[in-house]
C-alpha cells in the first residue's frame, strides 16, 4: 500500500513539472513573437489586432531575414523580395521567375538581401549606368540597371519591327488601290486591257521600229502589282513572350520548346543553362528556351559544366627549364635541383653522375639534373661508381 501512494505521489508531481514546462515554453514563444511583431509593424501597435491576415514572421538564418509561411507566402505585405536559399539569389517582382519561384526566406529591400549574401536574379546582366547632367547637377549613377535581356525593352522592340511591316505593305496596298482609280478610262474587262495594249504596241511599233516597245499606259500598268520589299510577319514562334531578349522564347505549357530551332534550355533558379550534351538536360525543366549558347550567354546565363571548361582553359606550365639532354633540367640558382622529383646530378666536365649513394653528392656542383639513372645514361652520362672500378 506504501509503494503504491508513492508511485501515485511521483506520478503527480511529474506531471506537474511537466505542465509548468510547457507553459513556460508557450510564454517564451509567445514573447518571441511578439518581439518579432514590434520588428515588423512598428513600436507601439496595437500586438493583439492582426495585421491584414498577416501573422508575426518569424526570423530566418539570414540577418533581416524571414521565414514564409506554411504555403509559401510573403509573412508581410512588406517582404517582397523572394530569396532562394540553394542558389544564392534573389527575385524581385520584376524578374520574370518571380511567379514560379518559391521563396525560401523574404527580404524587405533588395539591399537586405545583398546584406545576407544572395546576388539578385541577373547579375551578370547587370552594370553602372552613369546619367547625363542636366542644368550643372552632378552626374548620377543609376544602379544595377540591366544592360541586355530586358522582357520590357524586347516586346517594345519586337512590336515597332511588327508594326513597321505592316505599315509598308499598308501604304503599298494604298498606293496600287490609288494608281488603279486614276484613270478616266478605267478598264472593267481582260478583253479591253489587251485591246488597250495591243493598240499602244502598234503605236510604238510605229514610232520606234522594233516590236518589243513597252506601253506606256497607266491603265495597263495598273494591273500590275509593284514588287514590294515586305519584312517578314512576325510568325507564332517569335510572337512568344521572351523575357531574356533575341533569341530566347518562354516554353510552352508543357515545358516544351516552342519550336526545334530553340535546343537550350536555361534554368531561372541556378541561372544555368543546358545543352543536349548535359547529362541532365533530359530532366531540367526549361524556364526559357534559347537557339544558340551566345543567346543564354547574353541573358546572364552560364553553361552547366562551367567549372569544367574553367579546369580545362588551366594548362600546367613546366615549373623547371628543360635541360640539353632528353629528360634532364637546368639547376635552379646556386645549382640546387629545380624539382623534388630531379635527384641525380651530372657533372658535364667529367660526363659522370652522382646519386645519393655517392660520398662525392654534397660536394658535386650539378651541371645538369636527372630524375633517375635511366635518364643520365641514355644521355650518354656513367654512374660515379663504375668509373671508379674502371680506374682500379
Amino acid at each position: 500500500m506504501k509503494w503504491l501512494v508513492v508511485q501515485t505521489w511521483l506520478l503527480l508531481l511529474i506531471s506537474f513539472l511537466a505542465g509548468a514546462l510547457l507553459t513556460w515554453l508557450f510564454l517564451v514563444r509567445l514573447r518571441q513573437q511578439r518581439a518579432v511583431t514590434e520588428h515588423v509593424i512598428g513600436d507601439g501597435a496595437d500586438l493583439d489586432t492582426p495585421v491584414l491576415g498577416f501573422e508575426a514572421p518569424m526570423l530566418a538564418p539570414y540577418p533581416g531575414a524571414v521565414l514564409p509561411l506554411a504555403d509559401g507566402s510573403a509573412p508581410s505585405p512588406g517582404h517582397t523580395i523572394k530569396g532562394d536559399t540553394d542558389s544564392m539569389l534573389y527575385h524581385a517582382p520584376d524578374s520574370p521567375s518571380y511567379a514560379s519561384s518559391r521563396a525560401q526566406v523574404w527580404f524587405r529591400t533588395e539591399d537586405d538581401a545583398q546584406d545576407a549574401g544572395f546576388r539578385p536574379w541577373n547579375w551578370l546582366t547587370r552594370t553602372t549606368t552613369v546619367v547625363a547632367p542636366t542644368n550643372g547637377a552632378e552626374p548620377a549613377e543609376a544602379a544595377d540597371t540591366a544592360t541586355t535581356g530586358g522582357a520590357e525593352a524586347a516586346r517594345v522592340a519586337y512590336a515597332a519591327e511588327a508594326a513597321r511591316a505592316v505599315d509598308a505593305v499598308d501604304a503599298a496596298d494604298s498606293a496600287v488601290a490609288v494608281e488603279v482609280a486614276e484613270p478616266a478610262d478605267a478598264v472593267e474587262t481582260l478583253e479591253d486591257l489587251e485591246a488597250v495594249e495591243a493598240s499602244e504596241a502598234a503605236v510604238a511599233t510605229e514610232a520606234t521600229g522594233t516590236e518589243d516597245a513597252a506601253p506606256t499606259s497607266g491603265v495597263a500598268q495598273a494591273f500590275v502589282r509593284p514588287e514590294i520589299d515586305e519584312e517578314p510577319t512576325p510568325t507564332a514562334t517569335a510572337a512568344i513572350e521572351s523575357p531574356y531578349g533575341p533569341g530566347s522564347a518562354q516554353p510552352l505549357p508543357d515545358g516544351a520548346a516552342p519550336s526545334p530551332d530553340y535546343v537550350i534550355k536555361g534554368n531561372a533558379g541556378s541561372m544555368l543553362f543546358h545543352t543536349p550534351e548535359s547529362p541532365y538536360y533530359r530532366r531540367t525543366r526549361a524556364d526559357a528556351w534559347f537557339r544558340a549558347e551566345e543567346d543564354a550567354r547574353r541573358a546572364g546565363f552560364a553553361p552547366w559544366n562551367r567549372k569544367i571548361r574553367q579546369s580545362a582553359r588551366t594548362v600546367p606550365v613546366p615549373a623547371f627549364e628543360e635541360g640539353r639532354y632528353p629528360g634532364s633540367a637546368r639547376p635552379a640558382s646556386g645549382g640546387a635541383a629545380p624539382t623534388e622529383e630531379f635527384i641525380v646530378k651530372g657533372h658535364e666536365g667529367s660526363m659522370l653522375y652522382h646519386t645519393r649513394r655517392s660520398p662525392f653528392y654534397d660536394v658535386t656542383e650539378a651541371e645538369v639534373w636527372f630524375r633517375s639513372e635511366a635518364d643520365a645514361e641514355r644521355a650518354g652520362f656513367t654512374a660515379w661508381s663504375k668509373a671508379k672500378a674502371t680506374t682500379v
